[in-house]
């Protein structure tokens, strides 16, 4: 298929950059990702490059965001400058001031965000083109927080349906909620101590077994990412000792992250759904700015680290 994007493509490398017509003046690279090459406007915080996945404020995620989604490696050009990139969307807090100050500087962005309920990606571009060893870690480390937001999305989702589930079944006749109440309920596949809780969560109907269970689930998953990561720490501080400081802050934050779990883990044994809920919300929230903080301060960094690592 040919790209729709071609001629402004040929007028950007034939022009070190510059575009003419509706792009005069605006901050524009070229990103290939997934092997198709996009024009999109950005914006240099000189760490990283941010792209807007605004797809002009339609209603779907265009298709280069889906594409850097399944593989987050890419080639970006900026000028006549061409390198290799890793791209990590931004999320939460994050995402959030980050959107709203480009719409402060290019109103069109406001506009587009109007113009959709969807909240419009903001994606970081990460110069990778000095270490392919870094790449490797890089690219693992953006695969593995993707994962673990996908899982939670997951939970969240179950739990909003399995409180409508819950309300319908309410209105039901004793004997439903008899029916109800005798249904078996599924723990997940946690591994926790605290495998009893499918018994807890049937007191809050029938799907709560299996919302409790993924729950456990995802906090076996992140305190697992998380171990992980802190058993690489002294191998990584070898090569690049310069993250001292920035290692010391990520492990205070793998604690603290560690306490959230094991509180979650105790309100899903004791069946509070409400809680659970409320627990996992201010959980994720604290994982988006630990993830976002921990992408902009290795990403940069592993782009030096040794290939003999």
């Amino acid at each position: 298929m040919p790209n729709p994007n071609r001629a402004v493509i040929d007028e950007f490398r034939a022009n070190a950059g510059r575009v003419g017509g509706p792009f005069t003046g605006a901050d524009l690279l070229l990103l290939t990702a997934g092997g198709v090459t996009s024009p999109l406007g950005y914006h240099d915080e000189g760490d990283r490059l941010l792209v807007y996945a605004s797809n002009a404020g339609r209603d779907r995620d265009p298709r280069w965001y889906r594409r850097l989604l399944d593989d987050p490696v890419g080639t970006v050009e900026v000028g006549t400058e061409r390198y290799r990139a890793v791209g990590a969307a931004l999320h939460g807090a994050e995402r959030d001031r980050c959107y709203r100050e480009q719409g402060e500087r290019v109103p069109a962005y406001a506009e587009y965000q109007r113009g959709t309920g969807r909240p419009i990606p903001v994606v970081a571009l990460y110069r990778m083109d000095h270490s392919d060893r870094g790449l490797a870690v890089a690219v693992q480390l953006v695969h593995a927080h993707t994962a673990l937001r996908a899982q939670l999305a997951e939970v969240a989702a179950s739990t909003a349906a399995a409180a409508g589930a819950d309300t319908a079944a309410s209105g039901n006749s004793a004997a439903g909620d008899d029916i109800a109440a005798s249904t078996s309920t599924d723990t997940g596949t946690a591994g926790s101590e605290h495998a009893a809780a499918g018994g807890a969560a049937s007191t809050v109907g029938a799907s709560g077994g299996d919302v409790f269970g993924h729950c456990l689930a995802w906090c076996a998953e992140v305190g697992e990412h998380h171990r992980n990561e802190d058993a690489t720490f002294p191998r990584l501080l070898d090569a690049l000792p310069g993250l001292a400081g920035t290692v010391r802050r990520l492990r205070a934050e793998h604690r603290t992250v560690a306490e959230g779990l094991r509180e979650l883990d105790r309100l899903v044994a004791a069946g509070d759904a409400t809680a659970v809920t409320a627990a996992r919300t201010a959980l994720g929230a604290r994982l988006d700015d630990h993830f976002g903080a921990e992408e902009r301060a290795l990403l940069p960094a592993l782009d030096t680290l040794p290939d003999t690592w």
